[in-house]
């Protein structure tokens, strides 16, 4: 995966966006590696409050996982462009936005 240019992950977790914690180590290394992380719900409805120990997420808040990563993927390419924009955005920032 970090191999392969990944940039950002939606991770579609239980209930508030929970994720098993033998996922930390893994998520964390990819977020070393430069990798986004955004906690959704695949619970169908709900607000999601993704804050998981020792990674620096981000929250879909009520996005479903499909819409979050629409989300995340306008987000990256509008940190890359920062021209484009009339100011300039992180894509954390564009998300929480």
């Amino acid at each position: 995966m970090l191999g392969a240019g990944v940039e950002g992950l939606v991770l579609a977790g239980t209930g508030m966006g929970g994720v098993h914690q033998s996922w930390l180590g893994p998520l964390k290394q990819a977020q070393i590696h430069g990798v986004g992380l955004v906690g959704a719900s695949r619970t169908g409805a709900g607000l999601t409050v993704a804050i998981w120990d020792g990674l620096d997420s981000v929250s879909a808040g009520e996005l479903n996982p499909p819409k979050a990563k629409i989300a995340l993927q306008l987000a990256l390419n509008a940190a890359k462009n920062p021209k484009a924009n009339s100011r300039s955005l992180t894509w954390q920032g564009f998300l929480l936005e």
